[in-house]
């Protein structure tokens, strides 16, 4: 594995769960009357936004934790035929699953508080939005299926 390319992983990784516990901790939802609770508590968009965004913090934080278990790996044989493809594809799937859900979250957000005033602005920023998605599901899902097939499939070794 080349160093630089695990460095930026596991930088963009770490920088992906800081964004999600972020968006977990913004005060700007809070209400400054003495309900303590949160502005848009009401609004179905505001529980699609705190189920999207724990689920995307928590499969963050499980996608660090797999790619830093290959780093501390000790590489014998049976790591690179089993341990190693297992923990790059949890990796993987877990990575896409806390992207997708951090879009979700940032697209419910952006609904409670755009959508009051004028709803035309989603138009554009909800499409842009799916992006980075759409990006990764085309250049991650192919090498995540060969994996999965030649991990689980049949083996030259049966």
């Amino acid at each position: 594995m080349d160093d630089r390319h695990g460095n930026c992983m596991h930088s963009c990784c770490i920088a992906h769960c800081h964004c999600c516990i972020c968006c977990c901790n913004n005060s700007a939802w809070w209400d400054n009357n003495s309900t303590a609770l949160p502005i848009f508590s009401t609004e179905k968009a505001f529980l699609l936004f705190v189920i999207a965004d724990a689920l995307a913090l928590l499969s963050s934080v499980s996608t660090v934790l797999s790619f830093l278990s290959i780093l501390t790996t000790h590489y014998s044989v049976n790591d690179f035929l089993y341990a190693l493809p297992n923990r790059l594809i949890i990796g993987l799937i877990s990575l896409f699953l806390s992207v997708t859900s951090l879009v979700v979250a940032f697209g419910s957000t952006m609904f409670l508080v755009a959508a009051q005033s004028n709803s035309l602005i989603l138009v554009p920023i909800i499409p842009l939005a799916c992006v980075p998605v759409a990006l990764f599901a085309y250049l991650q899902f192919p090498p995540v299926l060969n994996m999965i097939k030649c991990t689980y499939g049949p083996s030259i070794f049966d």
